[in-house]
């Protein structure tokens, strides 16, 4: 792994283990909030360190060792409009499940605490309609509803599971929303 890479004007740093803080060399995922802290995730390597925050001079680390992050990979990193972090987190031998972070508290979503239908978490993203697009492993692409999603149900383990995935001749859809009080729209 070659650490952290910054380009300020036209001078580019590099942050390895070897000259800085940084956890570890091995990233796989990186966001940037609204404070301009540099999120990154542990790619699931055996070097993997969980999740750092870098606000330019400082590192901290969260991993099982010292946070609620059930596994030390994160996949994928992305921050909801209230200034969230929220990560995919867990791997075929690991399982964890969606992290959001506030700040604060770490949160774990996972199949124990709701309707999502796995822990492994490949990828997120986050849609105009602020609904979170998980990837999964074996499971398709889910949508959760975040709380300031536009038309929220009133069910915070709103999930839309659509599966196989890769999509082939055919696709189904499983809704699971026991407060889903609006009528459902399929556009295809």
């Amino acid at each position: 792994g070659y650490g952290l890479n910054v380009l300020n004007g036209s001078v580019w740093t590099n942050y390895m283990t070897s000259n800085s803080s940084i956890p570890s060399n091995y990233a796989g995922s990186i966001a940037i909030d609204g404070n301009n802290n540099v999120w990154l995730g542990g790619n699931g390597s055996t070097n993997s360190k969980g999740l750092t925050k870098f606000d330019g001079t400082n590192w901290t680390n969260y991993c099982v060792a010292n946070s609620l992050i059930p596994r030390d990979p994160i996949f994928d990193i992305v921050i909801d409009s209230q200034g969230n972090k929220w990560f995919a987190n867990g791997d075929g031998n690991n399982p964890g499940g969606l992290v959001k972070f506030n700040g604060t508290t770490f949160t774990l979503t996972s199949t124990s605490n709701s309707n999502i239908p796995t822990n492994i978490i490949l990828g997120l993203t986050i849609d105009n309609l602020h609904r979170m697009v998980v990837s999964t492993y074996g499971y398709g692409v889910c949508f959760y509803q975040l709380a300031d999603a536009v038309n929220e149900v009133d069910s915070k383990d709103f999930f839309t599971l659509i599966y196989p995935n890769p999509l082939k001749d055919k696709m189904t859809f499983e809704i699971d929303g026991n407060n889903l009080q609006s009528n459902l729209k399929l556009f295809l």
